[in-house]
């Protein structure tokens, strides 16, 4: 009988523990996930900033202007990152930018996308209006040789021209695609994504591919570096196409 009593005295206490832990973890799960989710915002505010006086060091040798997005070549993709090959591997000491940059620029942990058209750092770069003048033109189908990038002067309000942000290539099934997230190094202005935007909301919120609507939503952030230096946590409603114009 004594040894009885002691085996349900010690199944109630593992009863207890187990759901006293369960009761902490919900707790503290929601507080952690926002402590990381700060944590990677945190760093992709680093690489944000070194960017920004990177590209600003690169206009002052290039008489002011922007570097071109991209170039196609005949076996190769040279981006503003960098030279991508076929296989999709990117040699970042050949970016416009490397030389200014003190050591390779932080890269986003929560950006862990499969390699596409990206350096893996989580950031585009604003290919339609910067890069290029695809925007001003209206010929998209520049984007793999892209012309004419704008010039500091061109460009109305700098503080409100977004230059990078975080971003993100959504391969829609809707489109044939596959469903996955790739890294992505360019951004276009809210006109442009189809329901599918190539900033990446992925700060401090969920992002959700809807089948029904076809369209990607999300309910938290994108950082935003504009060309004056400031950058900016912005959700999906603050983005305009304006922000993206010279």
């Amino acid at each position: 009988m004594r040894s009885s009593k002691r085996a349900g005295f010690n199944l109630l206490s593992v009863v207890q523990t187990v759901a006293i832990t369960a009761a902490t973890m919900a707790v503290i799960s929601p507080v952690l996930k926002t402590a990381r989710s700060a944590g990677f915002q945190l760093m992709a505010t680093q690489s944000l900033n070194q960017l920004g006086k990177a590209s600003h060091l690169y206009l002052m040798d290039n008489e002011d202007r922007f570097p071109p997005a991209m170039e196609a070549r005949d076996h190769s993709i040279h981006a503003w990152f960098g030279e991508v090959d076929d296989s999709k591997h990117t040699d970042p000491k050949t970016g416009v930018f490397y030389p200014y940059l003190k050591g390779p620029t932080f890269r986003d942990p929560s950006a862990n996308y499969k390699p596409y058209l990206g350096d893996g750092t989580g950031f585009g770069y604003n290919w339609c209006t910067l890069g290029s003048d695809a925007c001003a033109t209206g010929n998209y189908e520049s984007f793999n040789h892209s012309q004419n990038p704008a010039e500091l002067s061109q460009l109305s309000h700098p503080g409100e021209t977004v230059m990078f942000a975080s971003s993100v290539y959504v391969n829609a099934q809707w489109a044939k695609g596959d469903g996955q997230f790739y890294d992505y190094g360019f951004v276009s202005p809210p006109s442009l994504w189809k329901g599918v935007p190539d900033v990446d909301f992925r700060y401090r919120g969920a992002t959700r591919v809807d089948l029904d609507n076809k369209t990607v939503e999300s309910d938290g952030i994108a950082l935003v570096l504009f060309t004056d230096g400031a950058i900016k946590p912005l959700k999906k409603g603050d983005l305009e196409d304006k922000l993206f114009l010279r």
